[in-house]
């Protein structure tokens, strides 16, 4: 396990985003979705079964908003970066070159279109983790029902 969690992604792992938080290792990410998969299945339903549901309306509002406009801004940004949408099926990794992502880059044209590609799908892999709120609120508005496997393994994967 520790190889798969640790080692594997040293010595495999893009060197360009080592440095960025939950990029160095699986075990931040897993237990992420550990903690969302105890919460949503287990935790939350034990706790919210004697209680009235919480009313998140002003939350959902601006977390509904903020979403959306990110998920905009993820649309435009692919659109822009892979040929109007074309090259977002290539699924080669960047060649490696030595960059600075999420900083001045010493490289070229190529090299900084590679740099803002990852630090796009950096910011995207984020989003996702803060996406996990979603079903969160389910619980606290003690919707289970809505809570349905496909949703589940929609966020978890």
């Amino acid at each position: 396990m520790q190889y798969w969690t640790e080692t594997y992604w040293d010595q495999r792992g893009d060197p360009r985003i080592k440095h960025l938080p939950l990029m160095f290792s699986l075990r931040p990410l897993l237990s992420i979705l550990l903690v969302y998969a105890l919460f949503v299945k287990v935790i939350g339903p034990l706790v919210m079964r004697k209680r009235e549901p919480f009313s998140l309306k002003p939350i959902l509002i601006t977390y509904n908003l903020v979403m959306s406009l990110l998920n905009g801004y993820f649309f435009f940004r692919f659109l822009s970066l892979y040929d109007f949408g074309l090259g977002v099926l290539n699924v080669r990794q960047p060649p490696f070159s030595p960059l600075s992502i999420f900083g001045s880059g010493g490289g070229g044209k190529i090299d900084n279109l590679v740099a803002t590609r990852i630090e796009v799908a950096y910011i995207y892999e984020l989003s996702k983790i803060v996406d996990l709120l979603d079903t969160v609120f389910f619980v606290l508005r003690k919707k289970q029902s809505q809570v349905t496997w496909l949703h589940f393994y929609h966020h978890f994967r």
